[in-house]
């Protein structure tokens, strides 16, 4: 779901993540707090790839 070069926008993106991430937080809850922590940060990651792909790759042509 967080490909890097997956062409959808960044917000749609984040809004296809948003539930299944309240699901799993939900389902471990506070018993894996680690978990979460190393979750959010991989998730951030990945998000910041994308907007740094998609800002260098705006208003260029694909051969």
């Amino acid at each position: 779901m967080t490909g890097r070069y997956r062409g959808v926008a960044l917000e749609r993106m984040i809004g296809e993540l948003v539930p299944y991430l309240r699901g799993w937080a939900n389902y471990v809850g506070f018993s894996q707090w680690r978990e979460l922590q190393s979750l959010d940060s991989w998730i951030r990651r990945r998000l910041r790839c994308v907007a740094w792909v998609q800002w260098n790759t705006r208003g260029k042509a694909l051969p």
